[in-house]
């Protein structure tokens, strides 16, 4: 992978995030009971997570082949957090494999006997808690996914960055971060949101209903009105990326938002965990 490759996989990556959230919503909503029915509904999201795994095994091949993956921390963190993510959907497809042969256990053909029971009648499909239960862990692990392709990306980028030559100061970025002659009044809430947001996790959806929510992958919720709150502020744009709401979109700090959690950052301290590469709007222009 040569360096001009490298921002088109942390954005590949960021497609097979938005997939590993996709396709959670999907069966998080799912409630199929065992036998024939239950067959369509699961082998697309099987399908879906082998190819989940595999793009991110070719992912992981390329970029440890980079040399960034091993001269900068962050290039070693995204292929450390590229294995995460090929276990999530490794482990996601097996689930799902799993809840797909529990399905098939209740066919059976009239008049043909079944080798182990002698059953002649076929098994009425019906709902099984062990299916769910598969379903179920399927369901986290791809919301894990989800955060953990994010992080690489987060990283692959760093790295990329890493990488470059100084450049010159743009003047009306230095003037847009310049530091402020007071530090901006954060809520704890509007502190955590701007956090998520940073770590490229915020997404702003549309419901079927035309009710618009953020979803974040984690346990810290962003409402709706801390959204607009920061947007009020300057601080919180969307990705100009052309998508549908119902498909979601990548919220991102401005410049503004960049300077106003890192002055956060400095009142409070934060944990010695490291933290991906901050998602720019830059990247959206």
């Amino acid at each position: 992978m040569t360096e001009p490759d490298l921002p088109h996989a942390g954005d590949r990556l960021r497609r097979v995030a938005d997939d590993f959230l996709a396709l959670h919503h999907t069966l998080k909503g799912s409630k199929p009971v065992a036998g024939i029915p239950a067959f369509d509904p699961l082998s697309s999201p099987y399908a879906t997570a082998q190819g989940l795994a595999t793009t991110t095994l070719g992912l992981l091949l390329t970029a440890s082949a980079h040399p960034l993956a091993h001269s900068s921390r962050a290039g070693h963190h995204a292929i450390e957090y590229l294995g995460h993510t090929l276990r999530l959907a490794s482990t996601t497809a097996t689930h799902l494999a799993d809840a797909i042969a529990l399905a098939a256990e209740y066919h059976r053909i009239d008049g043909q006997p079944d080798p182990a029971t002698g059953r002649t009648l076929p098994r009425r499909p019906q709902r099984r808690d062990s299916l769910d239960t598969h379903l179920q862990a399927a369901a986290r692990l791809l919301r894990e996914g989800y955060l953990r392709a994010t992080d690489a990306a987060e990283f692959l980028d760093a790295a990329q960055h890493h990488g470059r030559p100084p450049q010159s100061p743009d003047p009306e970025r230095a003037l847009a971060t310049a530091p402020a002659t007071t530090a901006p009044r954060l809520t704890s809430a509007q502190r955590g949101a701007l956090r998520m947001i940073s770590r490229g996790y915020a997404r702003l959806y549309e419901s079927a209903n035309g009710k618009e929510f953020i979803e974040t992958g984690t346990s810290t919720k962003i409402t709706m009105a801390t959204l607009g709150s920061l947007r009020g502020k300057g601080f919180v744009e969307q990705e100009r990326d052309g998508s549908p709401l119902y498909v979601g979109r990548r919220l991102l700090l401005t410049p503004a938002g960049q300077q106003a959690l890192d002055t956060a950052t400095e009142i409070t301290v934060s944990g010695p965990a490291p933290a991906p590469a901050r998602a720019s709007a830059v990247r959206s222009r």
